[in-house]
C-alpha cells in the first residue's frame, strides 16, 4: 500500500465485568497509511472546524490479528488481537501506556484520534480497513 509507514497504537477499550469500568487493550501496528483533513462548516455561532483523519490499515499490517467487535469483546485472553470499534482510541506513534483511561491519553498526547467509522476493504486489491476518526 502506497504511504503505508507510519505506525499507531490502537487502544480497545471493553468492559471489566467484575468491577464495571473500561479496560484498554493495546496493539502497536506498523504499515499504516494516515493522512489528515480540515473540514469546516457553518453553524449559528459561526465557523467550525475540525481534523478528520483518514488512515488505512494493511490486511498484513504486522501487530495482532483482527477480529470483529463483538468477538474481540467475547475473547477471554486478548492478547495477539485487535479490534477496530467506535470510540477507541488511536495515537499516531508508539507509545507504552497500559490500560490508561480515555481522557489521560487525550491530556497526554497531541496525536490521538477517536474512531468514527471503519470500512472494510479487504476484498480490494489493496486489502485494508479504513478508519475514519477525529
Amino acid at each position: 500500500m502506497k504511504n503505508a509507514e507510519k505506525t499507531i497504537t490502537l487502544y480497545n477499550y471493553t468492559q471489566d465485568v467484575a468491577t464495571g469500568y473500561d479496560m484498554a487493550h493495546r496493539t502497536v501496528i506498523a504499515g499504516v497509511s494516515a493522512f489528515c483533513q480540515t473540514k469546516v462548516t457553518v453553524g449559528d455561532e459561526g465557523l467550525m472546524s475540525a481534523d478528520m483523519f483518514t488512515l488505512r490499515i494493511p490486511e498484513d499490517a504486522p501487530g495482532a490479528a483482527y477480529v470483529t467487535p463483538k468477538k474481540f469483546a467475547a475473547l477471554a485472553d486478548k492478547t495477539g488481537y485487535f479490534t477496530l470499534a467506535k470510540g477507541d482510541k488511536i495515537v499516531r506513534g508508539s507509545v507504552s501506556d497500559e490500560n490508561p483511561r480515555r481522557g489521560d491519553l487525550e491530556s497526554k498526547y497531541d496525536n490521538v484520534i477517536t474512531i468514527t467509522g471503519v470500512t472494510d476493504n479487504r476484498g480490494k486489491a489493496a486489502p485494508h480497513w479504513k478508519v475514519v476518526g477525529e
